[in-house]
Formats: structure tokens, C-alpha cells, sequence
């Protein structure tokens, strides 16, 4: 390098000499300073202010004695002239007035009190003026009274003129007493400035020992720098304000000059550099590029450099700029990036086909899942609609195997999916109450019939005080419990399954959950394994039991989300513990539960029969579900397409649609926003999507196409139920008893994700139920009509959550169908019940449409 690093050492020396010059030309303006201050007093002394102050005080009272003599005199006729007399009395006004204005600058030369004896003084002189300015015969009458009063004057005169003398002496003992300790504390600070400049002196000294030492110290970092830029890996420039090269390091050499080429001092950086022929090169002149490419970058610039076998490379240049005796100098970094850029790009193919192959592999699954999921919607639906028929002992025993290996292999399915979940990161939770012994109770219930087959005993029971209640979510905690139930129940025979749940006390409430099972146990070096996707302890053919070796996987990668962790107690010696822990949140209220509140859950039969529309392409999913609603009493039109149904919706009034979403053609999707923005029959009917896969992310946009629900294919019969039980309120609803505006409906409708559809919905059925009901107060309308217009608009209501007004003209649907005399019917109240049922529903849909803030 060629950065003169000798200019610091050379002035080290001269730094002590420099300070010592400061150090005693400060000394000798403060001694000046002093000098100074000290003539300034001596001047003082010599001045005659003192002697012309003494003066005029005693001349104070010889023009009063004068003023006196003149009234005497032209009291005693020896005078008859008053101008005299106005004369002494000017002067003596003039030498009062100059003591006032020498006492109002502030001239302290006499003690006199402004309150008594000057203004005393000024007080009777001016008090004089109208009397001595006045016409002479008043003054010569007040002669007497002038002389009288004169002689109270020349006191107080006599009394200032003697302690103004006091006073000018003490000023000057004063004035002498200051010079005294100013000479002697000049004589103290000249002492102490001459031991500071000693002091000074031995600290220069030291200052220039150690400088002397830091120059060495400097020179060798010198060396050591230039043999560190010597050995860089770097090519080093050094480079004028021209951008000409002064001076390189021995990378730079090799790369740029090669074995014999010539030297490169003095020649142009851009020149030697850069290719003169490529695209990319500078065009402008070394020296405003340097000084471009120095102001503005923010950090290496990304340079095509040519070598010098005429080699093209990938490069990175470092530009900054020092300052010198030579005047500026720009300082370059040049790195041969080629192995670096070689390394990115092998790792971003490596990257780009590991997400390849993990986009296949999870669409795989994914297209795979729903394959295997659409026939097994024919086979296990075949099976549920077989044990509705009449069948012998030999045949129900096969149907209950075919159930339960169909049930098997959708356990299987449902878990590839739920990985294919996790890859795709579509996993949402909810946060909720949760009632742990009611999900405890239901975990037993449905796993028992396995553990008896197994001879196995399962319960549960608290550690410890009891946690009742907990706020998670409830699906993936039952989901996380039951893959560790289920899995000690395949590796447990003849034993016993203990569920032990414990509040563990620590800065963080924790709530573990132990599944305790007799089983086989796990040796220690596999406790970790058996968490992997798809691992099996025992991989032969000669293993006992089967599955995917996904539960556990799954397990714990949901407690994970949830904010705990699942894990293998690893001090069991016998058999397996595996611990579920998860966050402790006690819900801030409980709620009150109501055992007379009506359920609305998976009821085994629907109490009103419903008219419902299903849009399935696919011939054998159309029949099983078609079927399914059928035995349970419904009326069912099969729409083969979207466009089909979607006909079919405009053109009647369904109380329920239940929508496939893969169709040819027009999707499910489509067919649903459209059937709710057409203004047909069904525009507000409820409409459940039916799908072999259901993300997360496809069910929010099934929601923002107007679908309140999804179910999931295989159709279970019972969550079919569960679904049609929501489109019309049951029976025991009915009157007084059922609730103005039903909760769960409310809760459907809020999760239609489209506030403008959802109000364009309330609109239409506001105004369709206006009409309906001021036609039903007809009490000439016929049954026929009557029995229209009250299924019709139940239906809607219901749809609409308005649970009381649909109970109530499901009624009046009723007795209007027993009775043969429309005016038997009860709508006399309905007018008010619709009012205050039209009022709830206004403000609960302005609640739910209203943008969260």
C-alpha cells in the first residue's frame, strides 16, 4: 500500500512543544491580565477625583453661608439689589442639583440617606424657586422667613459636608486595604502558575516519552499492515483523484499484471480493470467514476472484471477514499467473486428442487387424499345405507366388517390429509372453552369398544386439585388425545390405558396430560423415532399392528401450534407414558348451562320434513346422499352440474342446498355466488359445501362464496344430520319457548365472510317476509295459499336465525294442514311477533356486517 502512514509519527515528537508554547502563552496573558488590573488601581489612586469631590462638598456650605450673608444684607439695607441675592440662591440650587444627580448614577463618595438629607436639601431649594423667581416685593416680605428658614438649611448642609469627608476618607483607606490583597493574591497566583508550569513541564515531558513510544508502536503496525495487504486475498488499489494507480498489493499483481507483464503504477484503473469492448464498462473517466461510485454506494458494487490473461469474472469492488499530504486518494477493494457465485447457485438449484419435490410430494398427497376420499364416500355411504336394510346375523357381521375397514382406511386417508395440512401450513386454531371432563368422558366413550378388544381397561382421573375448564381448542385437543389413546390401545393387550391430567405450578400455568398404558414399551434409543412421519417401531411384515405411523407426528406437531409440546417419559420402565403439556388459560367466566336448552346436535331424525336440492356430478355420490336425506322423510332434487343446479335454485325455493365444489364446467363456487346474487327462489337458502378436501384457506373462500358449512366427504349420516338439523328449527322449538334469534344460526351467518351479500340477503328477506305477512292477515286467504306462504318464509326465517317466527308459522303451517277452516289458524299475534323479530334481526346483521376495528 501506498498510504503514507510516517506524517502521524513525524509531528509526534513536535506535539510536546506545542503544548508547552499554549501552556506558557497562557501563563503570560494572565500575568498581563493582572498587570493590567493592578495599573487600572494605581490610576485610581492618582486621579483628583477625591480632592474636586472634598471640594465641592465643602463648597455646599459656603454657598449656603453666602445665600445666608445676601438675605442678611438686604435685611439690614445694606443691599437693595435682589438680582445679588437670586445669584447666590442659582448657585447654591446648581450645587444641590449636582449632588442629586451624582446620587441617582449610583456615586456612592457620600453617605447621604435620599429619603432625609438630600431630599431634605432638594425639597427646600425648590420649595424656594416660586419665592426667588417671584416679584421683589413678596420676596423682600418673605425676607424674615426666608432667613429662618435658611438656618434649618445650613445644618443639614453642615451635617453633609461633614460626613462627606468621613466618607471620602473611608473610600480611600478602602481603596487601600483592596490594593494591599490584589498584590498579595497576584504575588499567591504567580507562585502557583510557576509550580503549574513546572507541573506542566514534567507532564510534557512524560507526554513526549510516550509519543515517542506510540510512533514506534505505529511504525510497527505500519509493517504489519503492509504485510497483512501484501497477503490479501483482496486485490488492493490506491488510486489519485484521476483514478490513476499509484500503488497495488501483490494480489492485484497476480491477478491484473501477471509473471511478466509490465507494472501497474500510473496506469488508469478502468483501463486495467474493466474489458474496454464489454457492454458494462465504465465510460466516463477513472476519476469521476471513482468519485461517483465512492459518494453513492451503500456497500460492494457487482463489477465484470477482466484479469490479466484477458479472463472475464465476477467481481465486487470496496471504494472509499483517504486524505493524505499527496492531496486525496481513493482506496480499492477488488474481490474475485466467481467460487462464491458458483456456491449461491448450486444452493439455490439445490433449494428450487427440494421445493419442487415438496410441492409434488404435498400435491400428491393431496390429489391422492381426495381420489381415495371420493370412492370411499360410495363405499362407506353403500355400507350405512346397507345396515338400514333388513339382514341377517351372517350379513350385519360382514356389513360391520366392511364398516369398520372402510372406517380404517379413512383414518388413514384423514391423516395423509392432515399432513398434507401441515406442509401447505393451512392449519388455524380457534380459541374456546373447553369442558375437559365432558371431552375426557367422550374420548373414553369412543375408544372403549377398541380397548375391549384389546381386554384392555381404560379411564381417566385428576392429579391433583381439578381444572374443570381450560380455554383452547377443542377439535385438536380431542384430536391430539385420541392419537395417544388410540396409540396405546394398538400396543397394549390384556392391560390397562390410565389418562391422568395434573396442573403443574411454575412461571407458566402448564396442564399436562399422561396416556399410562402396560403395553410393549419403547426401547430408549427409539423414543424420539416414533414422532417422525411414518415412522413404525417395527417395520417387518411380522409387526403386530398397522397405520401410517403419522398419529404421533401429528400429535405433536399440533400440541406445538398450540403452544406446548408432546413427549415420551423416558424413566418408565414398563409399558409407555406419553405427556401431553400445554398452556393453562382458566376462562375468566364460565358459562351457565342450561340442561332444558334444546339440542341441536346430530339428532337421530329431523322433525320437519325439508325440500332440498343436492348438485353432485358424480352418479354414485348423488345416490348415497340423495338416499340418506330421503330415509329420513326430506324431498330431494338432484342437480347433475352447477349450472344445472343453479337453474334449479332460481327457479323454486329450497330450504337447504347441499353443493358438490369439483364439478365440470361450472364449480361449486361459481354455482354458489351465483345462486346467491341471482334474486331466485333459494337466493337466501342455506347452502352447505360437500368436498373431498377442505383446507383451511378453501373453506374461508367456500364462506365468501355465501356456503355457511362444509362437509366433508366420505358423508358421515349423522354429521349429514347434524347439517339439516341447522336449516330448519326442530319441533320442540316451537311457540314461546324457542329463542327470538337462534345463536348457532347467527354464528353460520357471521361466517359468511361477505358483509354486502349478507345485507343484500337480509334486504330481500325483510322485504318477502313485509309482503308475506301482511298477506297472511288476510282472513279470507286460502289454505292452500296460507300453507305456501308459511313454508316459504319458515324456511327463510330459519335461515335467517329467527327461531321464534319460523317455530310460529311452522305452526300455522301445521294447523292449517289438519284444518279444513283457514280462519282456525293463529296469526293474530304474528304481526307483532314479526315486528320485534324484524327489529332483533336488523340490528344483530349490522352487528355481524359491521368491519372489525
Amino acid at each position: 500500500m501506498a498510504l503514507n502512514t510516517q506524517s502521524a509519527p513525524a509531528s509526534a515528537p513536535r506535539m510536546p512543544l506545542v503544548l508547552l508554547s499554549v501552556g506558557l502563552l497562557a501563563v503570560i496573558l494572565l500575568v498581563g491580565g493582572l498587570a493590567s488590573i493592578a495599573l487600572r488601581q494605581v490610576d485610581g489612586l492618582t486621579l483628583a477625583y477625591s480632592d474636586n469631590t472634598q471640594y465641592s462638598i465643602a463648597q455646599l456650605d459656603v454657598d449656603t453661608m453666602r445665600f445666608q450673608l445676601a438675605i442678611e444684607a438686604l435685611e439690614a439695607g445694606e443691599m437693595e439689589d435682589l438680582e445679588d441675592l437670586r445669584l447666590r440662591f442659582d448657585i447654591l440650587y446648581s450645587r444641590v442639583e449636582m449632588f442629586r444627580r451624582r446620587h441617582m448614577n449610583g456615586e456612592d463618595f457620600i453617605a447621604l440617606d435620599p429619603m432625609t438629607d438630600l431630599a431634605t436639601l432638594e425639597a427646600e431649594v425648590r420649595a424656594l424657586v416660586p419665592l426667588i423667581d417671584g416679584p421683589g416685593d413678596a420676596l423682600r416680605a418673605a425676607l424674615p422667613m426666608l432667613s429662618e428658614r435658611m438656618e434649618r438649611f445650613a445644618e443639614t448642609a453642615r451635617a453633609v459636608s461633614t460626613r462627606g469627608a468621613q466618607r471620602l476618607s473611608a473610600i480611600a483607606d478602602t481603596r487601600r486595604e483592596a490594593l494591599r490583597e490584589m498584590l498579595l493574591n497576584m504575588a499567591v497566583l504567580v507562585l502557583a502558575m510557576l509550580l503549574g508550569i513546572s507541573v506542566l513541564a514534567f507532564i510534557l515531558m512524560r507526554l513526549w516519552q510516550l509519543s515517542r513510544a506510540r510512533a514506534d508502536a505505529v511504525s510497527r503496525a505500519e509493517q504489519q499492515m503492509r504485510t497483512v495487504v501484501d497477503t490479501a486475498f483482496d486485490a488492493i488499489f490506491v488510486c489519485d483523484s484521476d483514478g490513476v494507480i499509484r500503488d497495488y498489493n501483490n494480489t492485484a499483481a497476480r491477478m491484473f499484471q501477471g509473471d511478466d507483464g509490465p507494472g501497474l503504477t500510473g496506469q488508469p484503473f478502468i483501463d486495467t480493470v474493466f474489458d474496454p469492448v464489454q457492454t458494462d464498462a465504465p465510460s466516463i473517466d477513472p476519476g469521476t467514476f471513482l468519485a461517483a461510485a465512492t459518494d453513492e454506494s451503500g456497500g460492494p458494487l457487482a463489477v465484470s472484471a477482466r484479469d490479466a490473461e484477458g479472463r472475464m469474472f465476477p467481481a465486487e469492488l470496496s471504494i472509499d477514499q483517504v486524505h493524505s499530504k499527496a492531496g486525496r486518494m481513493t482506496v480499492i477493494f477488488l474481490r474475485d467473486v466467481s467460487e462464491r457465485r458458483q456456491a449461491e447457485a448450486d444452493l439455490t438449484q439445490a433449494r428450487d428442487q427440494a421445493l419442487a419435490g415438496e410441492r409434488t410430494k404435498a400435491q400428491f398427497l393431496a390429489v391422492m387424499s381426495h381420489e381415495m376420499r371420493t370412492p370411499l364416500n360410495g363405499l362407506l355411504g353403500t355400507v350405512q345405507l346397507l345396515e338400514d336394510t333388513p339382514l341377517d346375523t351372517g350379513q350385519r357381521s360382514l356389513v360391520k366388517t366392511m364398516r369398520g375397514s372402510g372406517d380404517h382406511l379413512l383414518s388413514l386417508v384423514n391423516d395423509i390429509l392432515e399432513l398434507t395440512e401441515f406442509e401447505a401450513g393451512e392449519i388455524r386454531l380457534e380459541s374456546t372453552e373447553v369442558d375437559l371432563a365432558q371431552l375426557l368422558n367422550g374420548i373414553v366413550a369412543s375408544t372403549r369398544a377398541l380397548a375391549e378388544a384389546q381386554h384392555d381397561s381404560l379411564g381417566w382421573r385428576f392429579i391433583g386439585p381439578p381444572v374443570m375448564h381450560m380455554v383452547s381448542d377443542p377439535r385438536r385437543l380431542r384430536q391430539i388425545l385420541l392419537n395417544l389413546v388410540g396409540n396405546a390401545i394398538k400396543f397394549t393387550r390384556d392391560g390397562s390405558i390410565d389418562i391422568e391430567v395434573e396442573r403443574l405450578s411454575g412461571v407458566t400455568p402448564m396442564l399436562e396430560i399422561r396416556v399410562c398404558d402396560t403395553g410393549v414399551g419403547i426401547v430408549p434409543d427409539q423414543r424420539e423415532n416414533v414422532f417422525m412421519d411414518f415412522a413404525r417401531i417395527d417395520s417387518s411384515y411380522a409387526r403386530q399392528v398397522g397405520g401410517t405411523g403419522l398419529g404421533l407426528g401429528i400429535a405433536r406437531r399440533l400440541a406445538r401450534l398450540m403452544g406446548g409440546d408432546v413427549g415420551l417419559d423416558p424413566a418408565r420402565e414398563t409399558g409407555s407414558v406419553f405427556w401431553l403439556r400445554l398452556p393453562l388459560e382458566i376462562p375468566a367466566t364460565l358459562p351457565v348451562r342450561s340442561d332444558t336448552r334444546p339440542s341441536r346436535k346430530a339428532p337421530s331424525a329431523p322433525t320437519v320434513p325439508l325440500d332440498l336440492l343436492v348438485v353432485e356430478d358424480n352418479q354414485v355420490n348423488a345416490m348415497i346422499l340423495s338416499e340418506f336425506l330421503r330415509r329420513d322423510g326430506h324431498t330431494v332434487t338432484v342437480a347433475r352440474s352447477g349450472q344445472e343446479g343453479l337453474e334449479r335454485a332460481r327457479a323454486t325455493r329450497f330450504d337447504g342446498i347441499f353443493m358438490d365444489i369439483s364439478m365440470p364446467g361450472m364449480d361449486g363456487i361459481t354455482a354458489a355466488r351465483l345462486i346467491r346474487g341471482s334474486g331466485g327462489g333459494s337466493a337466501d337458502t342455506p347452502i352447505v359445501a360437500v368436498t373431498a378436501h377442505a383446507l383451511p384457506s378453501e373453506q374461508a373462500e367456500f364462506r365468501a362464496a355465501g356456503m355457511s358449512e362444509t362437509l366433508s366427504k366420505p358423508v358421515d349420516r349423522e354429521r349429514l344430520r347434524a347439517c339439516v338439523a341447522g336449516m330448519a328449527p326442530p319441533v320442540e322449538l316451537a311457540g314461546q319457548d324457542a329463542p327470538l334469534l337462534d345463536p348457532d344460526r347467527l354464528n353460520q351467518l357471521r361466517r359468511l365472510s361477505n358483509p354486502a351479500l349478507l345485507r343484500d340477503l337480509c334486504q330481500k328477506f325483510l322485504a318477502e317476509t313485509d309482503a308475506a305477512v301482511a298477506t297472511l292477515g288476510d282472513p279470507e286467504l286460502p289454505l292452500d295459499a296460507t300453507r305456501e306462504i308459511t313454508h316459504k318464509i319458515a324456511s327463510s326465517a330459519a335461515a335467517m336465525g329467527l327461531a321464534r317466527l319460523s317455530a310460529r308459522l311452522s305452526e300455522i303451517e301445521r294447523q292449517a294442514k289438519q284444518s279444513g277452516d283457514a280462519a282456525q289458524t293463529p296469526r293474530e299475534s304474528l304481526p307483532e311477533l314479526w315486528a320485534e323479530s324484524r327489529a332483533a334481526l336488523v340490528d344483530a346483521i349490522e352487528q355481524i356486517a359491521r368491519p372489525a376495528a
